[in-house]
């Protein structure tokens, strides 16, 4: 199966594919402040490739409890000196953590492929920025719930994405592990994936 990233088709399917986490960022709850200027940035994702990743994502913007958010443009100035060092370096398709637009039209033209969007809203804007550019788009479901609640969810952003003009082939959703449900929850959206996926779209368990 493809999953469509401009320039870039992603197979997957016959194995599970790893998506390396650069969080560029001084407050991630795992990493944060380790990558955080270009050169480590860099320099850490050409690792992970090193070591076998399939997929660079990026982040700038922490989403840990608590965070304090910051602009699109202090975010734009922390990713775009990496994603350009990083794509003049590697061919693996490069994902971007962001929900907002201008961010990612940006990180699309320095070289990135997916948007990676973790706000759990189908925005006209965001639309427009993924499919004039072809890029692939993960959807994740941001808040509590089970597996009827996201299941539901796959289902209306399925049918918003039909009337956004977004390929099938773009999606990817994301049920969200550990952005407001409970570990009853995750757990058993872990282990009944079957039971709210979708046919035919890749998914991200993060």
């Amino acid at each position: 199966m493809i999953w469509k990233c401009t320039d870039k088709n992603i197979e997957y399917g016959d194995k599970p594919l790893v998506m390396g986490i650069v969080n560029v960022t001084p407050d991630s709850f795992s990493d944060g402040g380790d990558h955080f200027t270009p050169e480590a940035a860099v320099e850490y994702a050409l690792k992970l490739v090193e070591n076998g990743a399939d997929i660079l994502d990026f982040g700038a913007q922490s989403t840990r409890p608590g965070y304090t958010e910051i602009s699109p443009i202090e975010e734009m100035d922390r990713l775009e000196p990496v994603i350009s060092k990083v794509r003049a370096q590697t061919d693996v398709p490069i994902s971007i953590d962001t929900y907002f637009p201008v961010v990612a039209l940006n990180t699309i033209e320095c070289g990135a492929n997916i948007i990676n969007d973790v706000s759990g809203v189908i925005t006209e804007k965001m639309a427009k920025v993924v499919r004039d550019n072809q890029a692939g788009w993960i959807i994740m479901h941001n808040g509590a719930g089970g597996i009827s609640e996201v299941h539901k969810f796959f289902d209306e952003s399925i049918n918003k994405c039909e009337a956004l003009g977004i390929d099938k082939l773009q999606i990817c959703f994301d049920m969200g592990i550990g952005f407001g449900k409970d570990r009853v929850q995750d757990l058993a959206l872990i282990s009944r994936i079957s039971d709210y996926k979708p046919d035919g779209y890749p998914l991200l368990l993060g």
